[in-house]
């Protein structure tokens, strides 16, 4: 609140520099409140040993790995785009996705309810689900998106063509095709398989990004961004059909 309260405030004379200040205080902020609200926490660690932290890091590995697969996957089409944009086009498309980052959010606060109990469903209550989390995304993610573009447009002035705003919405929309899969899938001790299937659909991203944003830039990246959370959602959903 405090960091987009700064932006607001200072959006006409705002720079690089003022920018990379606002993110430093507010993780600074952060660090000061999370520290004093677990310092009782803080102060167990001395009974940590080593084969408690060996043992913590085995387990929490093949989340390690996902956590990995992803951000590579989300990160792929940016190093592309370095290279093919102009600096201003790599600007916008960053705070694009930094937007879009928030906004992919929602999903998760969608399903939270219903993460511990996903195993639980029965087979006709986890198709209602299913369907249900998905035309909620298909409806909600109208409304965000246009928030997003007119906060882009008055917060930093960029300008995107209309194609961008239907791309863009499509990016979001096909999280909500396989969200729901995946939660099963990693209750069923799949998390393996979609750490791997993430790191192909970043190899698939980063070939598509190669031949898309050189021709269609910004509308390019997004492009390849589709196409491969396409092609995982078919991977996830087919892996999850396979275990009923």
């Amino acid at each position: 609140t405090l960091l987009l309260g700064a932006v607001i405030y200072y959006h006409v004379d705002l720079n690089v520099h003022l920018l990379i200040t606002c993110f430093a205080v507010s993780f600074l902020l952060k660090a000061t409140i999370l520290a004093f609200y677990y310092r009782r926490l803080l102060e167990q660690i001395k009974a940590v040993t080593w084969s408690s932290i060996v043992s913590y890091l085995g387990n929490s590995f093949p989340f390690f790995l996902l956590t990995v697969s992803g951000l590579l996957q989300m990160k792929t089409d940016l190093y592309v785009a370095n290279f093919y944009l102009s600096d201003s086009q790599i600007a916008s498309y960053q705070i694009l996705l930094s937007f879009l980052a928030i906004v992919q959010t929602v999903s998760i606060l969608l399903l939270n309810p219903f993460t511990k109990n996903i195993v639980r469903l029965g087979d006709a209550s986890l198709k209602k689900l299913k369907g249900l989390y998905f035309k909620g995304g298909l409806i909600i993610s109208a409304p965000i998106i246009i928030i997003v573009f007119f906060c882009l447009d008055f917060l930093y002035g960029f300008e995107f063509k209309i194609i961008d705003y239907f791309l863009t919405y499509l990016y979001v929309t096909v999280l909500y095709s396989y969200m729901v899969e995946s939660l099963e899938l990693m209750k069923h001790n799949k998390s393996y398989f979609i750490s791997m299937s993430c790191f192909f659909t970043a190899g698939i991203e980063l070939m598509l990004c190669l031949i898309l944003i050189p021709v269609f830039g910004v509308s390019g990246a997004l492009l390849s961004g589709i196409i491969s959370r396409i092609f995982l959602a078919y991977r996830i959903r087919k892996k999850q059909l396979g275990i009923h």
